[in-house]
């Protein structure tokens, strides 16, 4: 894990360095390039060590909050109040750990209770 870390903070610095030199536009853009590259590089990684392989359509929903979150941030104006911003985050975080928590809670169960 430390390995990974080092590598993708080699390949994010300069992609961030880069994009500041143009504004927050521009670092924003940077940033989410980074993350792409990343994500494909723990994907990489994730599956050269797990025994079972994990499946594309895990990576596809994976990839699809990424987009959810992308398209969130797109549709909250800029000039909105602070707390307003802070209450759709608390909203959709919660929502979603909902609906986290009532698929996988039998699953979790069944992990820790050793069955």
């Amino acid at each position: 894990l430390s390995y990974l870390s080092i590598i993708c903070t080699i390949i994010q610095v300069p992609i961030l360095w880069y994009g500041s030199k143009y504004g927050a536009e521009y670092l924003s853009a940077a940033f989410l390039l980074a993350t792409g590259i990343t994500f494909i590089i723990h994907i990489y990684v994730i599956n050269l060590y797990l025994r079972d392989a994990l499946s594309i359509f895990f990576y596809l929903k994976i990839f699809a909050l990424y987009i959810v979150g992308y398209v969130i941030s797109l549709l909250i104006p800029e000039n909105m109040v602070f707390l307003n911003k802070t209450l759709i985050f608390i909203c959709v975080v919660s929502v979603g750990g909902f609906f986290i928590y009532r698929k996988y809670t039998e699953n979790i169960k069944k992990i820790f209770s050793g069955s």
